[in-house]
This record gives structure tokens, sequence and C-alpha cells, in this order.
């Protein structure tokens, strides 16, 4: 379906285009309750709106990650997920339902894909287009699932981190219902892609908090509402989609989870080769963005007991699930797992496949854009770090015993001579050295293997500086030991200090920190990062120690105080508002007989105001004489001053001038 006919099907549903924000909305839209927080989404919209590289991989995007929500929408970790079927998407038509703030979409349109994507949210489906702003086969489609009119058949459809909130909005059936949409829309060779968390995930069985409710053990325990977000089991995920008519399902494993994977595992991986792989999940734990603050047990240590009885999938943290109506698979039958590297800067990330060949095992490297770097053999066994886990794992564990595996690591893997009194902390070793650290070292049958010298130092390489990496590297990536009386200090740092000092007592701790700034140095060389505060955060990073019981203990006695302090706080609560009620009727009293004074007060005002209106009349009728009055005394006045003059020019005249002489002289007369 081109996009005029798209077009014209959506007008006829009741769809109108937002010219503004570029993407179809309904007509008379319906209010939908889901987002992440205004304050997350309108940051997350501003930076796609102004960033010039909207890329999956662009690092102007990666400069602008401050916390969990802007990781999970701008990291391009997202793409890992689906990176193994790129190929795939080139030009095929997908149908994303749910797709949020445009991380998944912004990939399938970066590998030729045509993109249909579906988002409840006005917003999110805004920032969507905006994140695919450049890319033409993008169309946005502001509404929910079940409104989705018949806009064709697609290649793909896409369900990542949607299927769990299905009930939310489709009612009590609405998984199945989703999902049999999905089928609808999906031509006779099409694949559905569902990510979503396991229900039984060995981090959730390990104490990690559930995914979206927040609160621990809530899946282990079913403790889900009607009507809300649910996760499922492995069995029951399948038999729904079986349910729903596909009759093929290919079980992938993402590693930590779908949402920000580094590692995926093939069906062929974990169902056939679980004890050749197992050590790649053990390593990757540590990766996990949403981490607990405590653990039940160790994930390193368990992940070889879940591998080795086989129940990989049963336990997996989360799920990639591809299903058919037709039994094909989507990757070769020798490819065991990928591996990614794609946080790096300056074109330096890299995806690692992991294969079987003619019952041999190798590893091929590829630059991040499809390019081919080389390749080495995939040795078995376990890695040196994970003899450091099984160690540290043990109850009551002690120090020394560490310092003798790291010295095992030297004499075995970093000096040939195996005197210890050989070994001075400046001896001086290879360059490329700088990555023989214990997670790069296998212990093999025939030895210690080191693979994966990807990195080469540029000043003398001394050994108690590689040391020092390769214990603090080590420990830091570590999510829990056991508790011990011998770790006063759970500071990874010092820890790793009293170590090495151990091997090389002539270290200083200004020896120390300057380890530690070139450690920093190091990665700021491979990833973007803040180098203060990667200094920081690495001197003050610390061992989560478990001991389940105490902690168990210590929260029931958290939350019964906790609980007393509330009651006590509700009782105050409901004193204080008997106080408020009791000044509420006082002031109630008190209003009743100012209001009762406000009728007098009323009416003596209206009396007054009629007083006054009286005597403002009297006033206008004597100002209305006084007028007259002027009137008459102006009228007045200007007769005078007529008859002053007239009289004025008589005396002044020549006749009254005679007669005045004439009437003078009489008079002297009249004397005499």
């Amino acid at each position: 379906m081109n996009k005029e006919k798209l077009s014209t099907v959506l007008l006829s549903s009741d769809f109108v285009y937002d010219s503004e924000l570029k993407i179809w909305t309904e007509k008379d839209q319906q209010e939908f309750n889901y987002n992440d927080g205004d304050y997350h989404e309108n940051y997350i919209l501003d930076v796609v709106t102004k960033a010039e590289d909207c890329s999956v991989l662009s690092q102007e995007l990666a400069g602008y990650i401050k916390d969990w929500p802007s990781q999970y929408h701008l990291t391009s970790k997202r793409s890992n997920l689906l990176r193994p079927f790129g190929k795939n998407f080139k030009g095929k038509r997908v149908l994303e339902i749910g797709c949020g703030c445009g991380a998944i979409t912004r990939f399938i349109a970066e590998a030729g894909a045509e993109v249909i994507a579906i988002e409840g949210s006005k917003r999110r489906a805004s920032i969507t287009r905006k994140r695919c702003k450049d890319l033409e086969d993008v169309t946005v489609i502001n509404c929910s699932s079940d409104k989705i009119p018949d806009i064709g058949e697609f290649d793909y459809v896409l369900l990542i981190g949607v299927l769990e909130y299905a009930q939310c909005f489709l009612g009590a059936e609405g998984q199945l219902s989703l999902l049999s949409f999905c089928k609808k829309r999906l031509n006779s060779d099409g694949s559905l892609f569902v990510a979503i968390e396991n229900q039984l995930g060995m981090k959730y069985l390990a104490g990690a908090k559930e995914d979206h409710l927040g609160i621990p053990m809530v899946g282990i325990n079913n403790a889900y509402h009607d009507n809300g977000v649910r996760t499922f089991g492995r069995i029951e995920l399948i038999q729904m989609m079986q349910n729903a008519g596909f009759s093929n399902v290919e079980e992938f494993l993402p590693f930590p989870d779908y949402k920000l994977p580094t590692l995926v595992i093939t069906p062929y991986g974990h169902q056939q080769r679980s004890s050749v792989i197992y050590p790649l999940v053990s390593e990757v734990h540590h990766k996990d963005a949403q981490a607990p603050d405590s653990y039940t047990f160790s994930l390193e240590e368990s992940t070889k007991i879940i591998w080795n009885n086989e129940l990989s999938s049963d336990l997996s943290n989360s799920f990639l699930m591809i299903a058919s109506m037709s039994s094909k698979n989507h990757v070769s039958d020798n490819t065991l797992a990928w591996y990614y590297s794609d946080a790096r800067i300056n074109d330096s990330q890299k995806k690692i496949k992991f294969l079987e060949i003619n019952g041999n095992y190798k590893i091929e490297s590829y630059k991040i854009s499809g390019e081919f770097i080389g390749g080495e053999p995939f040795y078995q066994g376990e890695s040196l770090w994970l003899s450091l886990v099984s160690i540290i794992n043990k109850h009551g564990w002690q120090l020394s015993s560490v310092i003798d595996w790291a010295r095992v690591w030297i004499s075995e893997a970093l000096v040939t001579e195996n005197i210890s009194s050989s070994w001075k902390w400046n001896t001086e070793l290879p360059p490329e050295y700088l990555d023989a650290t214990p997670f790069n070292i296998i212990k093999t049958v025939q030895g210690y293997k080191i693979f994966d010298l990807e990195l080469s130092s540029e000043r003398p390489l001394m050994l108690s500086y590689l040391v020092f990496r390769g214990v603090f590297n080590s420990l830091l990536r570590v999510t829990s030991v056991a508790p011990t009386k011998e770790l006063s200090d759970s500071n990874v740092f010092n820890t790793t200090k009293f170590i090495v000092t151990e091997i090389f007592p002539e270290l200083t701790e200004e020896h120390f920190n300057e380890y530690l700034k070139q450690e920093v140095a190091l990665v700021s060389q491979v990833v973007n990062v803040d180098t203060n505060d990667l200094f920081e955060r690495y001197k003050n990073s610390y061992f989560v120690v478990r001991d389940f019981l105490n902690d168990y203990k210590s929260e029931l006695a958290r939350v019964y105080h906790s609980n007393q302090d509330l009651s006590s706080t509700v009782v105050n609560v409901e004193n204080q508002i008997k106080d408020v009620e009791k000044q509420i009727k006082e002031k109630g009293e008190e209003i009743f007989g100012k209001n009762s004074l406000l009728d007098v007060k009323e009416k003596e005002l209206i009396d007054a105001q009629a007083s006054c209106s009286r005597l403002q009349e009297q006033i206008d009728n004597l100002l209305s004489v006084a007028a007259e009055q002027k009137s008459r005394e102006e009228k007045l006045m200007e007769e005078v001053k007529v008859k002053t003059d007239k009289l004025q020019k008589i005396t002044s005249s020549r006749a009254w001038k005679l007669a005045s002489f004439f009437s003078r002289s009489a008079k002297s007369l009249n004397k005499y």
C-alpha cells in the first residue's frame, strides 16, 4: 500500500493529518493514559527537536542522556535487540505497535524498511516523528491499537515492550486480542517480533523490582491486578502465541534484558550449546541499567547452574520471541550469539558474532556498520574473572584468597618467570597487554589463553598498573558478594588498594590515585564520559554485600517502625482535624453574629445613602438658585456700568462744566 492509498484509507476512517506535527490523529481522540512523566517526555521532545543528528548511533543524542528515561529513549543500545535481523528489514513493510519515542522506529527505518508506527500518546507520537524527521519512509499514526484501520498487510509486526500493557487498554483478553490482530496484519510469510520481561526471570528471583510496578516479587508472587500491567512465563507466553494462530515460535534471549541488551543469544545457542555460552551471560549481568539495591543470590554463579540444567530460557530475564505461521529461521543455524560494544566513540563501535563451524567455535568481529574486522578462535572455558566470582561468593571468603588469585593471574598469564621475587611494580609489559585483564583470559585444557587484546598502551605499561586495572575492574563487575568479616570497608577502590599493596608493597597512595586517573583517561578515549564525575564514581563505588535474611529483617523492622510512625502521624492528624472542626464551629457562630450585625449596618448604610441623596438634591437646588442669583448680579453690574459710563460722559462734557460754574457762582452771590 503506497502513501497515497494509505492517506485515503486513513481519511475515510476518521483520521486527520496534523500538518504541524506531521502525524495522523483520530478526529475524536480519547485520552490515552500512559506516559513517562511530563518533565521527562518534554525533555526528550526538546532534545530530538533541536538535535541535528537523530540517528541510532548519534553521539549528539548520547550527550543528552542524564537519567533512566533519557537513557532508555536516546541510547543506541535499544537497537541491539533487533540489530541481528537488520538485513531482514530492508525493503520490507513493518508495522510497529506502541512505538513510544521512536528508538526502534528509527533503527528499522535506517535498516531500509517502510515503517508505519502506531502510538496512543500524542506527545510520544510527536517525539517519534521528530526522531525520524529526516526519514521519508516513516508514517506515524496517533491512536490505540484497536483503532487501527485496515492499512494492508505487513512483512513484520513489532510489539516491543507492549504486550504486557494489553490488559490495561484492551480488557481481560487483551493479550490474545492484540496477538490475533497482529496475525491478521501479517502476510502469509510474515513474522511477529515480541519483546517482554519474563515473569520468572532470574534477576526478579534475586530481588530486582518488577519493572512496571517498582515492587520486588510482584511477578514471582503473581500479585498483578486485574486489567493491569502483567508479564508472563515462557510456556504461558508461547501457548498464548500458539492460541493466536502462530505455529512457529523462535526464542532469542537478550541480556541483561531486552530494553538495553548487550548480548543476544540464538535458539541454537541456548538450546544446543548452553555449556559453551553461559560464561558470556555471567559477564553481562553488571550491565543492567536497572540493577537492584540488594540480591538474594549471585547472578553470576547461578547462571552456570541454570544453564547447565537447561533452564536458561525458562529463567531468562526477558524474551525476544519471533512468531510466524510457517517454519522459518531468522538466523543461520550455526550462529550462537551476538555481543555489542556500541557505546563507544570515534567510530569504534563493534559487534561480535559467535558461531560454530565444523565443531569448532569462532568469533567474528565487525564494525557496527557491518564491515568485517577479523576473526579468532572462541576458547571454551571460564575466564579468570569467573574464578574470582566463585571465591567472593562463598560465605566468610578471605582477602588472602583474592590475593592468591591475583598472583595466579600474574604468574600464569602476565609474567613468564613463575617467581614472585621477579615481579617488580615497575616491570614493563608489552603495550598490547593493556587488555590482558582477568575477563580476557580463559582457562582451557591447554592452559590460559589471552584474547580480545583490543587496546594498546601509549605509555610504558607497568605491571602494577595492569594489576590494579585488572583487580579494580574485576571487582566492579561483580553484582554482589557474600558477607565476610574481612570486608570491613566495602569500598571497591580501597579494597583494590589493599590487594595490590600486598603484592607490591612499594606502592603509595599517590601511585593509586595516578592509576585511577589513568583508568579514567583510558575509558574517556573509548566512551563519552565526564572524567571528573567518573573519577568520583570510581572512588565511591561499593560492593553489594548479600545478607538476605538480615536485610529482610531490617526491612521488616523498618516497615514496622514506619507503620508506628504512620499510626502516630494519623492520630496527630485526626486530633488536628478535630481542633480544626472545633475552630470552624466557633468561627461559624462568630460569623453568624457578625452577619446579623452586618445586616443592621447594611440597613444603616442604606438609610445614610438615602439621606445623602436628599442632601445632594438640596445642594443641587441651592447651587441652581445661587447660579441664578449670580446671573442677576452680573446683569445689574452691567447696568450700573452702563449708567456710570453715561454719567461720566455727562460730567465731563462742556455744558456740565459751565453749569457747574454758574451753580458755584450763584451760591457765592447768595452769601453776600
